[in-house]
């Protein structure tokens, strides 16, 4: 059934590949119409300094296109969009081995895909990685990556209406209990009233509270304001976010802000700063009963301290989509637990995210060739 699983979504997206326009030309001076919307309706942000000035920028003798091995079928309907933007420059694939990198690969100056310290140790001569995945702590200095002359951009904000979609699922899912029904139905059993369980209340008679008030964060926040939560959140920026955020404090707030909560998300990246964040003290300072929904970073989460305030009561429930380590062994405590709900890793996916992700990767590679700033680029020292 998972190859099944596996083979249906690698379908899917290839199709999805194929739907996107093919309007992009090698050369272009100005965005495409996708691009544009893409744009202004995600408030993508362009890094400080345009490639022209960069030092070492000049045009690529090829570009490297690195495809893990469970997305292969799909890396001609990606070589062929990026080739939109490419024009006569060849775009040569790499699927990772055990053997050496190739020389072309080595030679790099220009790079799509996976990213990992060990593989920027052995591109020197890199100028630009763009990655396919918003978390960038393979590549950063939670990585023990240092700044220097390459440029990182990554695929923040693709993913993330998706992902609120997935966390607001959750929280509906702990706060009726149906995780819990949903077992008893496979058992065929008709329990009305669960046992020692406290009977749900109304989401409009409660506060979550967003972890990370950032691409993932503001559409999570943006749906439980709908769904008649008072939403509160924390961010590095300012105390300042949206309408439809009651209150926004900054990564030092978070204790204060823990004790108004009835239902957490943390849509946090992963970085020095935020590495076991999420511990003891975090979840001492919540609502005894609250629930806890993880979907930003699995590290970002102390898990013997979540199961402790489990076992303690102090947390009602959980649920994780991502998790420390992961994945996670079969035989690990969480997955025999009643009061948990664990999903592998896949809140990001979809059909529409993948387009998004393709017309970013288009319009980035024709902003590098131009000389232009570039979209979503990460401080590497930052994290994110």
């Amino acid at each position: 059934m998972l190859i099944q699983r596996i083979a249906i979504f690698i379908l899917l997206v290839s199709s999805a590949c194929f739907a996107i326009g093919d309007d992009i030309s090698s050369g272009n001076a100005n965005p495409s119409p996708e691009a544009t919307q893409l744009i202004e309706s995600l408030g993508l942000r362009e890094g400080g300094q345009p490639l022209s000035q960069h030092p070492r920028w000049e045009q690529p003798d090829y570009i490297v296109a690195i495809i893990p091995p469970q997305f292969k079928p799909i890396a001609g309907a990606m070589i062929n969009k990026l080739k939109k933007s490419a024009g006569n420059i060849e775009i040569k694939s790499y699927t990772p081995t055990t053997e050496d990198l190739p020389e072309y690969v080595k030679n790099a100056t220009v790079v799509f895909g996976a990213c990992s310290k060990s593989l920027l140790e052995q591109i020197p001569n890199l100028i630009w990685i763009q990655i396919n995945s918003s978390g960038s702590e393979s590549c950063t200095s939670q990585a023990g990556v240092k700044s220097g002359d390459f440029i990182l951009s990554n695929a923040q904000k693709m993913g993330s209406v998706p992902i609120a979609e997935h966390a607001i699922s959750l929280a509906l899912m702990l706060n009726r209990n149906l995780h819990r029904y949903y077992s008893n139905q496979r058992d065929g059993k008709w329990i009305r009233r669960l046992p020692k369980v406290r009977g749900p209340g109304e989401l409009s008679e409660k506060t979550l509270l967003v972890l990370g008030l950032g691409g993932i964060g503001t559409e999570v926040a943006k749906r439980a304001h709908a769904l008649g939560l008072r939403v509160i959140a924390t961010r590095n920026s300012s105390r300042t976010g949206p309408d439809y955020v009651a209150k926004v404090g900054l990564a030092s707030d978070i204790y204060a802000l823990a004790k108004e909560a009835d239902f957490v998300v943390n849509a946090l990246p992963l970085t020095p700063k935020t590495n076991n964040l999420i511990n003891k003290q975090f979840f001492s300072a919540l609502k005894k009963g609250s629930h806890y929904i993880s979907v930003g970073r699995g590290k970002t989460t102390n898990i013997a301290d979540l199961i402790t305030a489990l076992n303690e009561g102090q947390l009602a429930g959980a649920a994780l989509d991502v998790t420390d380590p992961e994945p996670l062994p079969g035989d690990h405590p969480l997955w025999k637990r009643n009061d948990v709900i664990i999903t592998p890793h896949v809140a990001g996916f979809s059909m529409p995210a993948v387009q998004r992700s393709f017309i970013l990767y288009q319009e980035n590679l024709r902003r590098y060739l131009n000389g232009e700033k570039l979209l979503n680029v990460v401080d590497i020292e930052r994290g994110y």
